[in-house]
């Protein structure tokens, strides 16, 4: 089978092999073909993120400067709002939910880390709220942060990741 790439992926399955991660270009062809062959196997259940956690977390790692930089921008630029629906609607929340799952362990990580007003972008990214709609700000962090432990998207309190 011939494959045809584009720049940026001849680049990047190149920079693979010559790095020693992989031993040849079909190596990389392998993996990549069974990341989108879990990748298809786990679409039954788009709530269940147990088995998309590892390629989530890489991919958060990728992320996070981008993520930084938004959160940051958006702490400053809503910090004296005190209307969540004013804080949710600035530019840089919406970047953020537009990062897609990847987000996801990152905004748990700043939930965990600093609270605030995470839950708008993380239900809007999971499709999902573990939190019980009476729930009170500490009590919705709670909920989410047991559920990101159970899926396996962030460190539980010893420092081990979920299940």
């Amino acid at each position: 089978m011939n494959v045809s790439l584009i720049p940026e992926l001849e680049k990047l399955v190149n920079e693979k092999v010559q790095s020693g991660e992989y031993g040849s270009r079909d190596e990389v062809f392998h993996a990549a073909l069974r990341l989108l062959k879990e990748r298809f196997d786990q679409a039954d259940d788009p709530h269940d993120f147990t088995k998309r956690a590892p390629l989530l977390l890489a991919e958060a790692e990728r992320k996070r400067k981008e993520f930084t930089v938004l959160a940051e921008e958006w702490a400053r630029a809503t910090r004296h709002l005190s209307l969540v629906q004013k804080k949710i609607v600035h530019p840089a929340y919406f970047r953020i939910v537009g990062m897609g799952e990847a987000a996801v362990p990152l905004l748990l990580e700043a939930l965990r880390d600093r609270p605030a007003h995470w839950f708008a972008a993380l239900q809007a990214i999971a499709n999902v709220d573990p939190s019980p709609p009476e729930a009170n700000p500490s009590a919705a962090r709670e909920a989410w942060l047991e559920w990101g432990r159970s899926q396996g998207l962030i460190k539980s309190k010893n420092g081990e990741r979920g299940r």
